[in-house]
């Protein structure tokens, strides 16, 4: 992605705090505001746009999976998947939602960030988190 060092970095630094600060409220903040997020996100007629509401959907239903008692993921994957979706869902993010497109530039960062280190730390969860299947 084609954004600045120090934009990649204020996102970094949130995603890095976010993790060592994952508690209920911050989970129960994803639960009340993903769907609506997704949705929204989702009707976006700019094609990358619409397909990483789809592949933020997929991190959260692997995180449904362990809220929900079918599978356990360890502490260090559920901070690092909770602060993304976090990420997301929120509305004071590095680069406001809107212009459509642009606005979502630092979630498609966050997400792919995600991704590379759930590669490194936790590969089994690659494929249900993305749509490497």
């Amino acid at each position: 992605l084609a954004l600045p060092r120090e934009v990649r970095a204020r996102i970094d630094e949130f995603i890095a705090k976010a993790r060592g600060q994952m508690g209920e409220q911050e989970f129960l903040s994803i639960e009340r505001h993903m769907a609506r997020k997704v949705a929204v996100v989702s009707c976006s007629r700019v094609p990358w746009v619409s397909d990483l509401a789809r592949q933020m959907d997929r991190l959260y239903q692997l995180y449904r999976t362990h809220t929900d008692g079918e599978r356990t993921l360890d502490d260090e994957v559920l901070q690092l998947i909770g602060a993304t979706l976090h990420y997301f869902v929120n509305p004071h993010d590095v680069i406001p939602d809107t212009p459509p497109g642009r606005g979502y530039l630092d979630d498609a960062y966050a997400h792919n960030r995600c991704l590379s280190e759930l590669f490194k730390i936790a590969p089994q969860h690659v494929a249900r988190a993305s749509d490497a299947t």
